[in-house]
């Protein structure tokens, strides 16, 4: 908290049996197990987003390994006029 404004986040999920619709025109995703930690954070200027041991099981049975994935970025000096 910042002046009384959130400037980061974290939430850690274990989810079991999961379905996924992104569209009404496709086919919905299943997955056995989605689990991670998601973390992010922002202020004026900058912005990050972290996933730590994020992994999944598919319905099928396919395991993607948990990993982890980072990512940050800046707003664009803006010139004086």
């Amino acid at each position: 908290m910042h002046e009384g404004q959130p400037e980061a986040a974290t939430v850690d999920i274990s989810l079991r049996a999961v379905t996924l619709r992104l569209d009404k025109s496709v086919e919905a995703l299943e997955f056995e197990q989605i689990e991670g930690r998601f973390d992010a954070g922002a202020r004026a200027t900058a912005s990050a987003s972290r996933r730590s041991g994020f992994g999944f099981v598919t319905g099928d049975g396919i395991r993607w390994p948990q990993g982890d994935l980072s990512v940050a970025w800046r707003a664009a000096a803006t010139a004086a006029t």
